[in-house]
């Protein structure tokens, strides 16, 4: 009964097609960068594959967009320091 609830190779597939789009259109709206819209997409549902013994089909869609959010704040975060640090950076070297 187990492994009828678990991700199949064809379920992932299946998920990618149904919800790519729309992970795409809400990483896209927070970091409105294209390119690394895609990436994280395709971060989203490497991260997926990894959980996949543990859910079933009917909660994919929550989890990928719980793993597109944690994706894109740990971006953000990142990028964001990445800019303070540079501008700390900047405004040390004018002293």
């Amino acid at each position: 009964m187990e492994n009828m609830l678990a991700l199949s190779n064809q379920s992932i597939s299946d998920a990618y097609t149904q919800y790519a789009r729309s992970i795409f259109l809400y990483i896209y709206y927070k970091v409105e960068d294209e390119e690394l819209a895609h990436d994280l997409v395709q971060d989203t549902f490497l991260r997926l594959i990894s959980y996949r013994g543990k859910i079933c089909f009917h909660t994919v869609k929550h989890l990928l967009f719980i793993i597109a959010r944690n994706l894109v704040n740990d971006y953000l975060r990142r990028y964001y320091k990445a800019c303070l640090l540079y501008t700390s950076d900047a405004a040390d070297d004018r002293i």
